[in-house]
């Protein structure tokens, strides 16, 4: 039997991906009364192979440094993207808490865009890559993708429909266990947003040191590029499956903020006005529900409202 058996996960962080989830995962880690896996992100529950062998083994695989009395929590962004999440978390872990941390989805799209040229999986410009992804065929498939390589080019957009993604968790959890944050008050108000995640979480609010600093700007480098494809390459597989999962999450965050940098130029792109509508229009409708299932403005739009007046 596990020694982690009467034990259960107290809170994930499940997203979005390119919206601050490095930063909040290094500041929350300040807080003593919380444990996390080194590497951030352990998604184990998207892993067939570990989560077909329950919570209890997947504890003690990433949590055996961990102090039962602590509050334990993972951060994996993945978890609000891929359509199989919601359905696997409430199974394995129906009372848990759920943060989320949002932001702009255009500019998370842009994010997202740029990762993947870094990465050397994307040759279009952004206008033509959001112009084909908004093709009614592309997004039908781009929503049905599960993680992996081969989603990473196709899901700009659909990765920014908070709405429809946040309704899947909100049919099953109720939303008093869904704490939503925003990457904008992060950035303006980090401590007040921290303060708010402990509260949630039922931890002391502690001092953090350098709330302001961003971690993981630009969200990898070369080096971490070339990691990735090699790893995916068949004679690696094995080899890397035999490294300890908690390793392999440390290595590529170490990587990630050796080579992290402010993405430069990032309103080159959003200087096209015509794109940046045709985006607003296609998140319109979801942004509606987003704000209908949350009870909250949401920033992005109130600043767009500010500009317009």
């Amino acid at each position: 039997m596990s020694v982690y058996s009467e034990k259960k996960l107290d809170f994930l962080v499940i997203g979005a991906q390119k919206s601050g989830t490095t930063t909040l995962f290094k500041l929350l880690e300040q807080n003593s009364n919380i444990y996390m896996p080194s590497g951030k992100e352990v998604p184990f529950i998207l892993d067939d192979e570990l989560f077909s062998k329950g919570l209890g083994f997947n504890l003690d695989l990433f949590f055996s440094k961990g102090n039962p009395s602590t509050r334990w929590g993972t951060v994996t962004p993945h978890y609000l993207s891929d359509p199989r999440s919601a359905n696997r978390i409430y199974e394995m872990l129906p009372s848990i808490k759920l943060i989320v941390i949002l932001r702009d989805p255009i500019e998370r799209a842009l994010s997202h865009y740029k990762m993947s040229v870094r990465r050397g999986l994307e040759t279009r410009s952004f206008v033509d890559a959001i112009s084909v992804a908004m093709e009614s065929s592309e997004v039908n498939k781009a929503r049905s993708l599960n993680i992996g390589p081969d989603a990473e080019s196709q899901t700009y957009l659909v990765w920014g429909e908070y709405g429809r993604l946040l309704r899947k968790f909100l049919d099953l959890f109720p939303r008093e266990q869904l704490l939503v944050l925003f990457s904008k008050d992060l950035e303006l108000y980090p401590e007040q947003v921290l303060s708010k995640a402990f509260n949630f979480l039922g931890v002391e609010n502690v001092k953090i040191k350098d709330p302001e600093k961003r971690y993981n700007a630009g969200g990898g480098n070369k080096l971490l590029s070339y990691i990735r494809a090699i790893r995916y390459l068949p004679f690696a597989r094995l080899i890397w499956r035999k490294i300890h999962p908690n390793t392999r999450s440390a290595l590529f965050l170490w990587l990630n903020e050796l080579g992290g940098r402010k993405e430069a130029g990032q309103g080159r792109e959003l200087d096209n006005l015509e794109l940046v509508e045709k985006m607003r229009n296609y998140y319109h409708e979801d942004a509606e529900l987003l704000s209908k299932l949350i009870g909250e403005e949401l920033p992005w739009l109130m600043s767009v409202c500010e500009e317009k007046k």
